[in-house]
């Protein structure tokens, strides 16, 4: 179960090469068009009909709308993994909690495997597992100097990219607020591998406070034999050897030297690619890597089943209300009233105390959206 369409995600074209019968499920669409509530049943429909063994999860790290006493009890139908791709950001405000509820976790970031093993949660780490087909080239063409895909206006981005093309550097982005607009999937390789330098941004921002993260683009980039520079981050020496295998920048200065450097390195900096792609050949690709994430996985399940134990803060409990109320007020938008008036019992669900605080915060973060639709 994913949040976009499946395709889109790793694990899930690496799952066909290990499951006899793969059902793939995305939950936005019947989430919009049904209300949580339909969601819920077709899930647990999914889950008996189709006699589902293990069951992956995914979900974004602002939604609160399934239930941890849901999946409690679609686990005594299924095993339950939950797959989390953003735990530098929502471990400690969601991810934890979720947690709490299913036999086993595989993380993309390394210190949150020992958050979930402190918790008594079995965890696996997966950095991020990649294809290698179409096998790049060994010589590509790199026509183009520098490129950087994704939201261009997150964090400090801007910033970084503005102060490159005022000291002329040529960079061409993609996504979110970038002139290239969105590629597709089937396009990113082409990019990466016709590019000198992909960049890599690695800091997360959360309201006033910014830290820095894991991201997969880094491992992506290395598996199309391209050369990765990459904002530093604390794991990414438990990824690649910096200076051999991918380098790095902490700041907008060194940044400019380092583009700079490898621009006027074209061996060095091919050196650095062919390492990074031999590495990710090595320890990314998707057959090694995850098959002994599956092995990881197989020895959690042969082991006892572990009690379930459910603790939720009071802003978990907020954040859950929240999600219910703008969810039930979409509905009704949609023309369903019907989601809104079944979500009465769970709203009151923690008192009338925490629905006021609830409904507050429901309407700050409605007035948050508005603003930045019509800004």
């Amino acid at each position: 179960m994913t949040p976009a369409q499946c395709a889109q995600y790793n694990h899930t074209r690496a799952l066909r090469a290990h499951c006899d019968n793969l059902h793939e499920f995305n939950y936005e669409e019947p989430l919009r068009a049904h209300g949580v509530f339909e969601l819920r049943r077709r899930l647990t429909r999914l889950v008996e009909e189709k006699k589902i063994d293990l069951f992956f999860l995914s979900i974004y790290g602002d939604n609160f709308l399934l239930p941890l006493e849901f999946l409690l009890e679609l686990k005594k139908k299924t095993r339950l993994v939950l797959w989390c791709w953003d735990d530098e950001s929502s471990f400690v405000h969601h991810s934890k909690y979720y947690a709490q509820a299913v036999d086993a976790v595989v993380t993309t970031d390394y210190y949150s495997l020992e958050g979930y093993r402190a918790l008594g949660v079995p965890a696996v780490l997966c950095y991020g597992n990649w294809s290698v087909e179409p096998r790049p080239a060994p010589n590509p063409v790199r026509d183009i100097d520098v490129s950087f895909v994704g939201h261009r206006g997150k964090a400090d981005r801007p910033e970084y990219l503005d102060f490159l093309a005022a000291n002329g550097i040529k960079v061409q982005t993609f996504g979110f607020g970038s002139p290239g607009g969105y590629l597709k999937f089937d396009e990113l390789p082409a990019l990466y591998s016709r590019s000198k330098i992909n960049l890599n941004f690695s800091r997360l921002e959360e309201g006033s406070a910014r830290r820095l993260g894991h991201k997969g683009r880094t491992s992506e980039v290395a598996i199309r034999r391209a050369f990765c520079l990459s904002e530093f981050y604390p794991a990414l020496p438990r990824i690649f050897e910096i200076g051999e295998e991918i380098d790095v920048f902490t700041d907008k200065q060194t940044l400019l030297e380092k583009v700079r450097y490898y621009l006027s390195h074209d061996a060095e900096r091919e050196t650095i690619a062919e390492k990074a792609y031999a590495r990710a050949l090595r320890d990314y690709e998707d057959g090694p890597y995850f098959g002994r994430v599956m092995e990881e996985l197989g020895a959690i399940f042969s082991g006892p089943a572990r009690p379930a134990i459910l603790v939720k803060s009071p802003e978990f409990k907020t954040r859950q209300l929240v999600d219910l109320i703008l969810h039930g007020c979409s509905q009704l938008r949609r023309g369903h009233p019907g989601v809104l008036v079944a979500s009465v019992p769970e709203l009151f669900q923690y008192g009338p105390g925490a629905f006021l605080r609830a409904a507050a915060n429901a309407i700050v973060r409605a007035l948050e959206i508005l603003r930045r639709k019509f800004r």
